[in-house]
């Protein structure tokens, strides 16, 4: 398993998230996985995951 790098929401410093990852990958559309950690309070995390499948424009993802 790949380890990936946590970044800085840039609109909010109590955000933070990875880079979407593909889960899967067809002609005409392609599904991903977003992860993110929302920072409450002092020792609080609340954990968002989101499961997108998206169409492909003309065989391209819309990225």
């Amino acid at each position: 398993m790949s380890y990936t790098e946590v970044m800085q929401s840039k609109s909010n410093e109590n955000i933070e998230h990875i880079e979407p990852i593909e889960l899967k990958d067809k002609p005409q559309v392609y599904s991903q996985a977003h992860f993110v950690r929302i920072k409450t309070g002092e020792n609080e995390n609340k954990l968002s995951l989101k499961i997108g499948r998206y169409k492909k424009v003309n065989g391209m993802k819309n990225i």
